[in-house]
């Protein structure tokens, strides 16, 4: 009987976790080898939304080898350091090209606000969604 119950919880303990591990790979995965194109962005000192021009649509690309992220915010290219761990996302210092866009800057501004305040993701229907706390601040698609 003593076997059995120690067969059943260590039995268990595997299963949980290789879920768990693989979940989180499968997770990081999901991010890569996508250049993410923007659908929607919170505005930077309001709660409208900020739709892209068609001609000028920020993306993103992450590299989970060398833990960075590049792309484009609406007028300059955009790169720098993120971290996940689990549905956690954060980005560091995002640097970016100093070109001067006057149409596009008030996109830019709520691309990378958005990417300062990010603290979590989530993956769903092919949309990659930016988050601070429940509050979503952007909308990607593959």
């Amino acid at each position: 009987m003593a076997k059995n119950f120690w067969t059943a919880i260590i039995g268990s303990a595997i299963v949980l976790v290789a879920c768990s591990s693989s979940n989180k790979s499968q997770s990081v995965d999901s991010l890569v080898g996508v250049e993410w194109k923007l659908l929607s962005v919170k505005a930077a000192n309001s709660d409208d939304l900020l739709f892209p021009n068609p001609d000028k649509v920020p993306t993103l690309l992450f590299d989970t080898v060398k833990n960075t992220v590049c792309g484009f915010a609406g007028c300059n290219r955009v790169m720098g350091p993120f971290e996940v761990k689990g549905s956690s996302l954060k980005f560091g210092n995002v640097a970016s090209t100093m070109m001067m866009c006057v149409e596009h800057m008030n996109m830019e501004n709520a691309v990378t606000n958005a990417l300062q305040q990010t603290d979590s993701y989530r993956i769903e229907n092919g949309q990659l969604i930016l988050l601070k706390g429940s509050d979503v601040l952007v909308i990607y698609a593959r």
